[in-house]
């Protein structure tokens, strides 16, 4: 299939040929033109520069979604949302820098089955203004596994699969750093995983544009959940990676137009 480069560089290839065709005609009959085939080619450059003007449009857009992975989200969440085969992460991090850690990550299936809910000691400990969001404290990961006890789960479970979190790039960032804060030379392959973005995913569905920042603007998984009339199930803490992979998966069914009430048990055992 030709891309849309190469058809853009045919149809300016196919004016330039016409067009020195009419030039040498004109020069032939000194300036008088040849009424019928002059006419002829006239229209073949016309159609060609409507063409031109389509592949132009066409070539911009491609060019903004190339450049805005978040104009691509959508339909590849809907898409891979439909197939049934994927999982979903969520995680609570000690903070939103370049040291932070992961504290609890949960993972579930495309049924909401519960596959993975753990906490997880980090190297650097829980600062108080994390604890204050999610309410994992320090003592409470004392007796956790660390990072390294439960990356190898983790990777089996997520490894060859597409995996959906609200908000990937972060999710994969902490990944990483976690990673690191027990091997600091140890060659991550996190960005090898496929994985789909339900943050920019639904922010395209709003379609809130900003301008100033070139994309559309990001919303609250919170509000998202709410807007798909998403409820937790009882005994499901809010503010925790269970919590967050669960409404994830109620925004992902949203989108994708499946059925809310398919079987989501987060009290199944692991």
């Amino acid at each position: 299939m030709k891309t849309i480069q190469q058809k853009y560089t045919e149809s300016l290839t196919t004016i330039m040929k016409y067009h020195n065709r009419i030039l040498n005609l004109e020069s032939m009959l000194g300036g008088r033109p040849l009424v019928e085939r002059y006419e002829d080619a006239l229209e073949v450059v016309r159609r060609q520069a409507v063409r031109i003007q389509e592949l132009e449009s066409l070539l911009v857009e491609a060019n903004d979604m190339l450049e805005n992975p978040q104009l691509l989200q959508l339909a590849r969440l809907i898409r891979v949302v439909r197939s049934g085969d994927f999982v979903i992460l969520g995680t609570e991090t000690t903070g939103l820098g370049v040291s932070a850690e992961i504290c609890q990550i949960a993972i579930i299936d495309a049924t909401g089955k519960m596959l993975l809910d753990t906490l997880v000691k980090p190297v650097r400990g829980i600062p108080a203004d994390a604890t204050r969001i999610h309410g994992i404290t320090s003592d409470m990961v004392k007796d956790a596994r660390g990072w390294l006890n439960v990356n190898e789960q983790v990777w089996q479970l997520v490894h060859g699969r597409d995996v959906i979190v609200y908000n990937a790039d972060y999710d994969f960032r902490l990944l990483a750093q976690s990673e690191e804060s027990c091997e600091p030379f140890a060659l991550s392959e996190w960005n090898t995983i496929s994985r789909v973005c339900a943050m920019n995913a639904y922010a395209e569905y709003v379609g809130d544009w900003n301008e100033y920042h070139g994309n559309y603007r990001w919303h609250k998984l919170v509000d998202a959940a709410r807007a798909a009339a998403f409820q937790l199930p009882a005994g499901v803490k809010p503010h925790s990676a269970a919590a967050d992979c669960l409404m994830t998966l109620a925004v992902c069914r949203f989108l994708a137009g499946v059925d809310q009430q398919s079987h989501i048990d987060a009290n199944e055992p692991l």
